[in-house]
């Protein structure tokens, strides 16, 4: 499950936000549940995803002089 108190390891789910305009436009609740993130409002990161980001961030803040591909 992602956490929104956590940085970094999810984002808001775009249907969901979706489901909120119309919410607002026609004034009222839908109750159709979420497929994309069982309605929970946030998506998390893949492992793979994560990892890669710190690795970049360490490479650029650890081993700047280091050229790597």
């Amino acid at each position: 499950m992602p956490d929104p108190t956590l940085h970094e390891n999810g984002y808001r789910c775009p249907a969901c936000e979706l489901r909120r305009e119309a919410r607002h436009g026609i004034g009222g609740k839908l109750d159709i549940p979420c497929n994309q993130c069982d309605s929970t409002g946030r998506i998390a990161l893949s492992t793979q995803h994560i990892v890669d980001n710190h690795v970049r961030w360490a490479r650029e803040h650890y081993w700047p002089s280091k050229t790597y591909t």
